[in-house]
């Protein structure tokens, strides 16, 4: 069979802008906080990174259910989980150069 170049359309490309280099993202443990951690409606996240930050709570099968951005400026974001079944979620938090992730329990 020969080889042949193939020119994909561009929309196949819009997705992929995004490049993720793990050897550079540091898991940082204290990157926030989040309070209370077992909750039935409301819960604070803080994070003191002077970075924009990006917020995923996923369910236990990986599934992200929310996600946020917090620029450089904000250190608070404050999450409704009221619409939420109860359970266990995981919350992610990343900037540029850190990845640390938390659990909340909704009662």
């Amino acid at each position: 069979m020969e080889a042949k170049d193939t020119i994909l359309p561009p929309y196949l490309f819009e997705s992929c802008l995004l490049t993720v280099d793990l050897n550079n993202i540091e898991f940082n443990e204290n990157l926030f906080s989040i309070q209370p951690n077992l909750t039935s409606d409301f819960c604070t996240l803080n994070c003191d990174q002077s970075s924009d930050k990006l917020v995923q709570i996923m369910d236990l099968n990986g599934q992200v259910v929310s996600e946020y951005t917090m620029s450089k400026d904000q250190y608070t974001l404050n999450l409704d989980l009221t619409s939420y079944s109860a359970g266990l979620y995981i919350v992610s938090v990343a900037t540029d150069h850190y990845q640390s992730t938390k659990r909340i329990i909704k009662r």
